[in-house]
C-alpha cells in the first residue's frame, strides 16, 4: 500500500488482554458494576486468567510472561464461576479516565495496570518492534477513554523519535460529550486527534428525522466545530 502512496495506520489495543494461556491465585476486592468506586467485598482470593506465557512464540521475540501483576481488574473467578468486576490487591482503578460509572477503567478482559512499570515497559518494547517490523505511517488507538489520559504521550514520543518524524495518531473516545473530548485532547499532549462522535450522532438525528432536521445545526457541539485540527468526522463504523 506505502508503494502506491497510501499511508497506513495500525489499529492497536492497549487496553486489555484476552485468552490467557494459564490461571493465577491472586487477591482481590469485588466492586459495584455501577459504581465503580464503591467496593463490595473484603479482599478475596479469586482464581483468574492472567499468565500469558506465549507458548507459540517459543521466546522468539520475547520471553516475558504477563502475571496478574500486570493487570488492575478482570470481570471472572474460575473458582466459584463469579461474573463479577475485581479490583486486584487493592491497585484501585486510574483516575484519569472516563467517569461513567464513576470510573470507566475497566472494560473487559484483563485490564492493564497502567501504574506497573514492567506493563509500560513491556508495551514500549513492543511498540518499537511493531513499529520497525511493519513501517507503518501512524496509529487508530482503541479504547482511550479507559486507559490513563497522559498514558500515549510518552510511547508516541518515542514511536516519533524512531519513525524519524509526526505520525498521524487518532484516538477512539466513544462519548457524545464534547467537553470530555477536549478535556481528552487536552491531557494527551495535543498528539492525538480524536473521532468526532457528537458528529457521528448527529448524522444519526438527521437521517432519523424525515426531513425535518435543521441542516445548518449539523456541526452544532461537535468537535469539527470545537478543535477542527484534531477532529476526524466519520458516518458509521465497526461499533454502530
Amino acid at each position: 500500500m506505502q508503494d502506491q502512496g497510501l499511508e497506513v495506520y495500525a489499529d492497536i489495543v492497549f487496553n486489555h488482554l484476552i485468552g490467557a494461556d494459564e490461571k493465577e491465585t491472586a487477591p482481590a476486592v469485588k466492586y459495584s458494576w455501577d459504581n465503580r468506586n464503591k467496593p463490595i467485598s473484603d479482599e478475596e482470593e479469586i482464581e483468574a486468567w492472567t499468565k500469558f506465557t506465549f507458548p507459540g512464540r517459543k521466546g522468539k521475540y520475547n520471553d516475558y510472561v504477563w502475571t496478574w501483576k500486570n493487570f488492575s481488574g478482570v470481570d471472572y473467578d474460575d473458582r466459584t464461576n463469579d461474573h463479577a468486576l475485581f479490583n486486584f490487591a487493592q491497585k484501585g482503578w486510574e483516575d484519569q479516565v472516563d467517569d461513567e460509572m464513576g470510573n470507566y477503567d475497566y472494560l473487559m478482559g484483563c485490564d492493564l495496570d497502567m501504574e506497573n512499570p514492567e506493563t509500560i515497559e513491556q508495551l514500549d518494547k513492543w511498540g518499537k518492534w511493531y513499529q520497525e517490523l511493519t513501517n507503518v505511517d501512524g496509529y487508530r488507538l482503541d479504547a482511550v477513554k479507559h486507559i490513563e489520559f497522559n498514558y500515549y504521550v510518552n510511547w508516541l514520543l518515542n514511536r516519533r523519535e524512531e519513525k524519524g518524524k509526526d505520525l498521524f495518531v487518532v484516538g477512539e473516545y466513544w462519548s457524545g460529550d464534547l467537553p470530555k473530548l477536549e478535556e481528552y485532547l487536552d491531557s494527551s499532549g495535543n498528539l492525538i486527534h480524536l473521532f468526532d462522535v457528537p458528529l457521528h450522532y448527529n448524522f444519526y438525528e438527521a437521517s432519523h428525522s424525515n426531513g425535518a432536521y435543521d441542516m445548518s445545526q449539523i456541526f452544532a457541539g461537535t468537535l469539527t466545530a470545537s478543535r477542527e485540527d484534531y477532529a476526524v468526522t466519520f458516518v458509521d463504523n465497526h461499533d454502530t
